[in-house]
């Protein structure tokens, strides 16, 4: 069993803003570009920012296996860390140990660069070091702050087939069309596996759009608890009351178990997200 943590949190600031990673998870908490408010919310328990989820997502892995990965419970040696005035990037890392291996029995280097300047990214690179081959379904997941996630809304779904996860008996052969008013629950976009996908978080009460585009994943999944399934098991974060008001979760990657991919040994997969505040 592991025991708690001591967070370390780096920072990295430039002329294009700033952004605080803790190496815990190599979760970046804060991202505050140049002249703006925070984007990522920093809920009361602590949780929240960007949250790497590997090698499963939600409750996909072994059985009895902790929620979102293994990756979010341990610690990341800090590789490079390079700033300037006009780029900031830091690189970490987790090479599987024998904590890991008790929940994940794979050899594996799972690296995370955080790059700060006009727009930021956060690359994901999985490698496979060891002799035998292993599935892994993962997402970047962000939890963005919002002014009143009911009037929000994302746009960049038209054309792409979905699937409602409190109604999985429907399937995911519907098509959506338009843009998604975000609603409570979970709703999951498939894109197709190669190129570079752009969708647009638009917040009307804070006045600001979150152009974000991503490679390396074929799933987005837009997420709001809502205020009952914010009391509900669903919910890693223990929420304080209406809390889920202030944030939505637009996450992407591979998503569930039935969609995992095959590293070989040798084999690495890069998923990446890119975050550009744009003014309303």
């Amino acid at each position: 069993m592991i025991g708690p943590l001591m967070a370390t949190v780096i920072t990295l600031t430039n002329m294009w803003g700033s952004l605080a990673v803790d190496t815990v998870g190599a979760r970046a908490v804060s991202y505050v570009p140049s002249g703006q408010e925070e984007v990522l919310a920093r809920l009361q328990d602590g949780s929240g920012g960007i949250a790497l989820c590997w090698p499963w997502f939600a409750m996909s892995g072994p059985t009895g296996c902790r929620r979102h990965g293994v990756a979010r419970y341990h610690d990341f040696a800090v590789v490079r860390r390079d700033e300037s005035a006009q780029f900031s990037e830091l690189t970490l890392r987790l090479v599987s140990n024998d904590e890991t291996r008790r929940a994940f029995p794979h050899d594996f280097s799972l690296t995370a660069v955080f790059r700060l300047e006009k727009t930021l990214t956060v690359k994901l690179v999985g490698e496979n070091t060891g002799e035998d081959s292993f599935c892994v379904s993962e997402m970047l997941h962000p939890y963005f702050r919002v002014g009143s996630v009911r009037e929000c809304r994302v746009t960049g779904f038209s054309g792409c087939t979905y699937r409602d996860a409190a109604h999985p008996e429907l399937g995911e052969s519907r098509v959506w069309q338009g843009d998604y008013a975000v609603t409570e629950g979970a709703r999951i976009f498939a894109f197709p596996a190669d190129g570079t996908h752009a969708i647009s978080l638009q917040d009307p009460v804070l006045g600001r759009t979150l152009a974000l585009t991503s490679c390396g994943d074929i799933k987005t999944v837009v997420w709001s608890p809502g205020e009952t399934s914010a009391r509900g098991t669903n919910v890693t974060s223990q929420l304080a009351s209406g809390e889920w008001r202030t944030f939505v979760c637009v996450e992407n990657g591979t998503c569930y178990a039935d969609r995992a991919y095959t590293l070989a040994p040798g084999e690495r997969h890069v998923l990446s997200r890119t975050i550009e505040l744009l003014k309303k």
